[in-house]
């Protein structure tokens, strides 16, 4: 219950309001007077052209605040008109509301909220406030609530450096209530249970938007900003989250998007990740060009995988895609990409990059307007473009990017609209991965290249970014790396250094006693994942190691896991009379091939035994900790009860990546299987630093790749006819699963299909 407000006298430059509406009294306005809304709080307006405005309103720390945008007396949202140029003959203006612009263009430094050029997690040009005359700034926008963290009188202003030449004002009205007050009932409005069967309406379409790499709770809180309008109508207020989303691994792009469109692990449709070694064709592939985009598409359609324009053949549209039967339409864009990343020059190719989601947006009008296509997928890259230039990422420059997408959704809601399609449309909107970096530490390369094969292997290598000679090693002594973002590929010569074989993979028993040009012997997995400041360059910022953990491969069905010598794991499968996968992860200590296995109760290498998720979750299928490690378990069991870990899903998912099925056999593809795959720790990236002599490109982007949570949660949303409305489903899903649930929307028969995903059933309305 609320006390009386603390007010004193409005200054004349807060000029207190009435409403006619439901919100005030119809008084009118008033200069020198305090003005109740109807609801007992305090209204205001704003002045657009006063950095700062004092309220009169008295704040105790702990105090619950809360401040809301409201309509003027006509019923419209309240916006200033802000000069956006910085030139003095420039008089470019905008108009923008409370929640402020990603997407103006500024050029001052110096905004009330920091850093807003170099940390543009805050918008320009939003409502803010300030707890006495020198307390620290925050973002108010279109509503705020939270708790007072100082005593004094309550300021509110607007996020910007020079507001003297700004018109309008922010209308909003204020409460300052007791500590005790109950919390405000905010999306999510309630939870959904996964159960019951759905209930799809018949002679649908569906519109999947793909934003790559967009985290959740960066979508979450730029809509609740209010910079996500199409978002939070469609999809948080309109539609249902699966909260507990995941990706394969790695967190990558291709490997993520190809198990969305089949449903499928990569074990079955066999892109494994962005950059392979063929070791039949003694070459490295990349799959980040155009010309990849049919050949994955046909390789996938070899082995006998459907994918999702195969279910709809005369029905199905897209852009551009990662993967796809055709070659992709927007071959200047791509041909412009990849010469950006060849040459690093040329900003006007970094200018045609910011128009990516433009033009895939445009071919999604042209779609929407089509009454053939009734599934039209499309995908915006531009989000995990900008975020991986920007060290930020996320919560950096990359909102702007991230506001765009939102509007050329809005684009393509408002065809469907103007066709009368909108009612009968399903719409998905989905990630391939997460994105790690910028909030709280900023991602360093880590160069393995220079600082592990050359010193301690004394190999020269190759990968992505070219290759790398090693001072007095002969030419042809090569090891292969696909050193991109959080994971990577390590493929070296067969048994030693010197036998220039990479035609066989190594296994355990090799890379635990792997052998040198100067017959030294070494650990491989102990040279990564303890990494030192012994290699050529030294690193006095080494403040945690590189290498999260690595795994190789034991033998066909198990896999080795090490994070240090005293945390290890074997991950064993094995296939069920049904035809279904299981894993069994068996944390060890101190293993060498042929040596005997000490199994250990704590510090396993992804920290499952020692996680609380972990134990309360295996509780609730009657089991202990131990119990359940001694028995064998399907993916879908072992996702269950990681979900709420530091890394979820991750037993079957690494388990499944050094798989092939039959079909690959049969086609020696479990040949091109790496000899060791590493993922990155939290704050680093597997990139060499280029033009190391003058210490540049030192900073990555937000990356990704990795197999902590931050990687691997992704956005999953479901809006449409009979879906759930404003709900959470909590049961965890996977990427895969986002195909039988677009199948189940269109009435389409799956089963039978080989497909890994479930459809997620919780989406639906009606059932208990």
């Amino acid at each position: 219950m609320n006390r009386s407000r603390r007010h004193g006298i409005i200054p004349a430059a807060a000029v207190a309001f009435a409403l006619s509406a439901a919100f005030v009294s119809s008084q009118g306005w008033g200069a020198e007077e305090t003005v109740q809304c109807q609801d007992g709080m305090q209204c205001f307006a704003v002045p657009g052209n006063h950095a700062w405005t004092p309220t009169g309103l008295r704040v105790e720390r702990g105090d619950r605040l809360t401040v809301v945008e409201v309509p003027d007396p006509k019923g419209r949202l309240s916006s200033v008109t802000v000069r956006r140029g910085w030139l003095p003959f420039d008089r470019v203006r905008a108009r923008v509301a409370a929640g402020g612009s990603y997407t103006l263009r500024t050029r001052d430094r110096d905004f009330p909220l920091p850093a807003v050029l170099d940390d543009r997690r805050f918008p320009a040009y939003c409502l803010v406030g300030r707890i006495g005359e020198d307390g620290d700034v925050f973002y108010v926008g279109p509503r705020y609530d939270g708790k007072a963290d100082a005593s004094g009188e309550l300021w509110l202003g607007i996020n910007d450096p020079n507001p003297a030449k700004n018109k309008g004002e922010f209308l909003c009205k204020v409460a300052v209530e007791d500590p005790s007050t109950e919390e405000p009932n905010t999306w999510p409005r309630g939870v959904a249970l996964d159960r019951g069967k759905p209930r799809p309406i018949p002679d649908a379409n569906v519109v999947i938007f793909f934003i790559d790499g967009l985290r959740p709770d960066v979508a979450v809180e730029m809509a609740q900003m209010g910079h996500m309008p199409t978002f939070r109508e469609i999809f948080m207020d309109g539609g249902t989250q699966v909260e507990n989303a995941f990706s394969i691994l790695p967190s990558l792009t291709d490997a993520n998007f190809a198990s969305m469109i089949t449903g499928t692990f990569s074990d079955k449709h066999g892109s494994k990740t962005n950059f392979h070694f063929d070791r039949q064709k003694g070459r490295f592939v990349s799959n980040l060009n155009k010309y990849s985009y049919p050949r994955l598409a046909a390789q996938i359609r070899q082995r006998g995988v459907r994918a999702i324009y195969d279910y709809f053949p005369d029905s199905f549209g897209a852009g551009a895609l990662p993967v796809q039967p055709r070659s992709p339409k927007v071959l200047q864009v791509n041909l412009l990409e990849w010469a950006h990343r060849s040459l690093n020059v040329a900003n006007c190719m970094s200018e045609v990059l910011k128009q990516i989601d433009k033009a895939q947006a445009r071919f999604g009008l042209d779609l929407a307007s089509c009454p053939n296509v009734r599934v039209m997928l499309i995908w915006l890259p531009g989000t995990d473009v900008y975020s991986e230039k920007h060290e930020h990422a996320q919560f950096g420059r990359t909102r702007a990017k991230i506001a765009e997408a939102d509007e050329c959704m809005a684009k393509v809601v408002r065809q469907l609209k103007r066709r009368d399609q909108f009612d009968n449309t399903y719409f998905v909107l989905f990630s391939d991965h997460g994105t790690v970096g910028g909030n709280g530490f900023v991602n360093k390369k880590f160069d393995l290249h220079r600082e592990v094969l050359h010193p301690h292997f004394r190999l020269n290598t190759a990968g992505y970014y070219g290759r790398f000679r090693c001072p007095g090693t002969p030419r042809d002594h090569l090891a292969f790396i696909s050193d991109t973002d959080g994971a990577v590929q390590v493929s070296l010569p067969y048994t030693n250094a010197d036998s220039r074989n990479l035609a066989r993979p190594n296994f355990l028993v090799q890379l635990q006693n792997y052998e040198l040009a100067d017959d030294r012997r070494l650990r491989a997995l102990e040279v990564f994942t303890e990494f030192t400041s012994r290699g050529r360059i030294r690193r006095e910022d080494l403040d945690s190691k590189p290498v999260d953990f690595a795994v190789a491969r034991s033998d066909e069905d198990t896999v080795f896991l090490q994070r240090t010598t005293k945390s290890q794991a074997f991950i064993r499968q094995r296939l069920r009379p049904d035809g279904e996968l299981e894993f069994r992860y068996e944390p060890v200590r101190d293993y060498l091939p042929g040596g005997r296995i000490e199994r250990i109760s704590s510090g396993d290498p992804l920290r499952y035994v020692d996680s609380q998720a972990f134990s309360e979750a295996v509780a609730r299928e009657g089991r202990s900790v131990e119990d359940w490690l001694s028995r064998f378990h399907t993916g879908k069991e072992w996702l269950k009860v990681t979900a709420g870990t530091e890394y979820p899903g991750c037993i079957d998912a690494i388990s499944r990546f050094f798989r092939c099925d039959d079909q690959f056999k049969e086609e020696n593809e479990e040949q091109n299987l790496p000899d060791v795959l590493l993922f990155a720790n939290r704050g680093w990236t597997f990139m060499p630093k280029v033009m190391l002599n003058i210490r540049i490109q030192e900073i990555a982007g937000g990356r990704h790749g990795m197999a902590f949570r931050e990687a691997t949660q992704i956005c999953m949303f479901f809006a449409g006819p009979g879906i759930r409305q404003g709900y959470v489903i909590k049961e965890p899903h996977r990427i895969v699963d986002i195909l039988p649930t677009v199948l189940t929307m269109m009435s389409r028969d799956w089963k039978g299909n080989a497909i890994d995903g479930i459809p997620v059933n919780g989406i639906w309305e009606g059932h208990e």
